[in-house]
Parts: C-alpha cells; structure tokens; sequence
C-alpha cells in the first residue's frame, strides 16, 4: 500500500518496513516513507518502538513545521513573543521570514474554518491540516508532505545511512574499476596505471577548489544511487564511469570550452579502449550536456544518472553545500572574477534555478529527501546574498 492510498494507519502490517525511513513522533506520530510520503498513524507508543526496534527503523522526535505555522489559528492567545518564537524556529529549519508569510497566508482560512468547528486548544498539525484543506485529499498530502520533507531535509542526511562521500577512496576506485572494465576487453590492462595517473593529475591541478578529485568520488556514489534506482544495465554504468572520471579532466575557470576539451579527450581515450562509436557518442554528448545542465525527462538513463551525478551536491547535507558553494566562488575569483561580479551573477544563478524547478522532482533517480535538500539549500544560498 502507497502511502496515498490510506490516510490513517492503525497497525504495523499495513506498512512495509523496507518502505520506511523513519518514524516521527508528535501529534499524531509520522511514518516517513522512503518515497518522501508520510503516513499519519495511530500506534500506540509501546508497539511503535517494538516495530522500530524489530525492522531496524530509526525512531526520532523532529521539529514540527506544520504545527509552528498553524499557532496562530489555535483558540489562544498568540502574542508578539509567540511569533518571534515561531518564526526562529522555522527559520531554524530552511524557512524565510517571506516563507513564513506566505504558507500562514495560505493555512489562514481553511484552519480558521477548521478550528471555529473543533475548538482545539492545544496543537493543530499534519492530521488538521489534511481534514481542512479545501482541495483534493491529494493535494493536501503534497502541500504537507512537501514542506515537512523540506523542513527535516534542512537538519542533514537520512537517518542510519552513511553520508554521500563518506568513503572517497572507495568510490573513485568503484568508478576506475568500470572503466577498468573496458581496457580489459581489448587487454588494456596494462594502460588501467595510465588513465587513473591522468585523472588523478587533472584533477589535483592547484586552482581547483571545489572540481577536484572529491567531486568525482561524490559524483560516483550519487551517479550510484541514481543508477540503482533507474534499473540502469552494465553499460550504462561503465558510460557514467568514463563520463564522470572526464567530464572535468579539463578545467580552467577563464576558459569557456572546457567541456567540449574534455569530451575530445575522453572520447579519444574510449577509442583507444575499444568501445564502439554508440557507446562513444553517448559518453560525448553526456559530457558537452554538462556546460548547461539542462534537465529534461526525455533524457536518455546515462543522462539522468549524470544529472544526479553532477548536480547530487547540491542536494546534500547543508554543512557539505555551504563548503561546496565556498569552494565554487573561491574558483571563480582564481579565474579573476571580481568579488561583487561574482555574487551578481552567483545570485541571479539560484534565482533562476529556483524559478524553473518550482515544486516539481528535481533529481531523477536519488532519494526525494535529497530534492527537498536542493531547495532548502539554494533558498538558504540566496537569502543570504540577498541580505
């Protein structure tokens, strides 16, 4: 059962573990599902935990976004301190002061209805919030849904799993091992010393800040991910091999063809390898797509898992993208790119990526919680240029 189809659980076996990310308590205790869904259920505490504890499911207390924004609506008294309150607390989980604003603005009437005919006291939340909303059930479970994922996004990564990038040696030798295996195909192996040498030198260049031998690692373990997700076969995860390992083998910040340069290169060393014209073509293109990161739903499986790929870090914990961001802007003044021209235009970049994307998914194959991370991230970014 998905968690659409049931707006209430009030036994264990409706749910499938291996579907579970977490369970939250609070009014009323929250499933949150892996595919981003949450399940309001009714458990009693004791068999929560005995679940919890027989699956292996983290059990935590998290912040509650819904219940912060609809305080005001509750029969009592909300004073000047009750909204400084409030507000640094949703601010505290990714939440503009505009943000705020505007989603009162858009609980107001529905939870004033809702609460002249229930007179609660005490906590208006994920449950009131479903009973009151004028439209659809289902666009009331996106409304909420949404913003919780985006506010627990906002304090890092899914509970019990390690962080992306927490073991880079092994990633980039997982990556190295695909491409290993087409060298092997054309007894190659001896050259396998050589390419990695040539990744290894590129990406150690001492300009590089933030596309370093680091970004590949992570690149690999999203692109990963995304591959598992996507049912990607073998060849498509030795293309995002050779497209990840080159895609930045040239790369110097004044320079605006980087990535055709790299993409003749790589192509250069595929062919050597032995791998045919298709094979080579989609690798090429893969890496020129990188000068504008385009996303489209038409793109082919190595498209989409090097959308992940590439983009990834930016859905990631806040700690990692404010490093990457930092990283980013000191490449640019290396380039030398003037400090104010720089935040102009790095301003006017997350205005527009934030424009486009909206609410829709943002990554193809990479856990939901990861596109909650994105727009937490960006919004955080820009917010604060803009102050």
């Amino acid at each position: 059962m998905t968690h659409s189809q049931a707006p209430l659980v009030t036994r264990t076996d409706q749910l499938d573990p291996g579907a579970v990310r977490e369970l939250v308590d609070g009014w009323p205790p929250l499933v949150w599902l892996r595919d981003g869904g949450i399940v309001p259920t009714t458990l009693p505490d004791v068999t929560r935990d005995a679940w919890c504890g027989l699956h292996g499911i983290p059990h935590s207390d998290r912040p509650d976004p819904l219940g912060l924004l609809c305080e005001p609506f509750l029969d009592t008294e909300f004073t000047d301190a009750d909204a400084v309150r409030s507000g640094n607390a949703l601010n505290s989980l990714g939440f503009s002061d505009a943000d705020v604003a505007t989603l009162r603005d858009r609980l107001r009437e529905p939870m004033l209805r809702h609460n002249a005919l229930w007179w609660e006291w005490v906590h208006l939340g994920y449950s009131d919030v479903l009973t009151a909303w004028p439209g659809s059930p289902e666009a009331a479970r996106e409304f909420c849904d949404g913003l919780l994922n985006r506010a627990w996004a906002h304090q890092g990564d899914v509970p019990g799993r390690p962080p992306i990038g927490s073991d880079p040696e092994r990633d980039l030798s997982e990556a190295f091992a695909a491409v290993a295996g087409s060298l092997a195909t054309v007894g190659w192996s001896a050259r396998r010393d050589a390419i990695k040498a040539e990744i290894d030198a590129a990406y150690s260049e001492p300009w590089r800040r933030f596309h370093t031998l680091r970004h590949l690692a992570e690149a690999w373990a999203l692109g990963r991910a995304s591959l598992a997700r996507l049912k990607a076969d073998d060849e498509t995860r030795r293309q995002l091999a050779w497209t990840i390992l080159f895609h930045d083998v040239v790369y110097e910040p004044s320079n605006r063809d980087n990535e055709e340069r790299s993409a003749r290169i790589c192509d250069e060393r595929m062919a050597s390898a032995g791998e045919g014209a298709t094979f080579r073509a989609a690798v090429v293109e893969a890496i020129r797509w990188s000068a504008r990161h385009e996303r489209s739903t038409a793109h082919s499986a190595l498209l989409k898992a090097f959308f992940d790929a590439d983009m990834g870090v930016l859905g990631l914990a806040p700690t990692r993208y404010d490093e990457y961001a930092r990283a980013v802007r000191d490449e640019y003044l290396a380039g030398g790119v003037a400090s104010a021209d720089y935040t102009r235009g790095r301003f006017a970049f997350l205005q527009s990526v934030l424009s486009h994307v909206g609410e829709e998914p943002i990554y193809f194959g990479l856990d939901p919680l990861h596109d909650a991370l994105f727009r937490a991230n960006l919004r955080r970014e820009r917010d604060d240029r803009r102050a």
